[in-house]
């Protein structure tokens, strides 16, 4: 199956409905062999009311993700890693009670794109 990814924040109802981003920054660190890169990107939901979105992002094979932070106009939220399934169950009942939640997740079809 030959598909091309998008990437970004869409709305999980129509992928073709996108969040704008309105800013992005990246720091960088090397070490030796070693990098560190910080990715802070910036999206507007222009709505009054809460989204449902699929974010998409492109990573290397030979990356690791160790931290995640993602801050709303209301709060500050830290990433925690959880089995897959666990993951799922926590995010369905965040959900279910009203709450932000996100799940992140490499896509299985593509083992370079995370989604969210």
């Amino acid at each position: 199956m030959n598909r091309k990814p998008l990437f970004g924040i869409f709305s999980k109802a129509d992928a073709k409905i996108g969040v704008p981003l309105k800013q992005i920054l990246f720091q960088i660190k090397i070490s030796g062999p070693m990098m560190e890169m910080t990715i802070t990107q910036e999206y507007s939901n222009g709505s009054d009311s809460p989204l449902e979105c699929l974010y998409v992002f492109p990573v290397d094979v030979d990356m690791a993700l160790v931290g995640l932070t993602i801050e709303t106009p209301s709060k500050v939220i830290e990433g925690v890693i959880n089995p897959k399934e666990k993951a799922q169950e926590k995010y369905e009942d965040a959900i279910a009670a009203g709450h932000q939640a996100f799940n992140m997740q490499y896509d299985e079809g593509l083992n370079d794109i995370i989604k969210m």
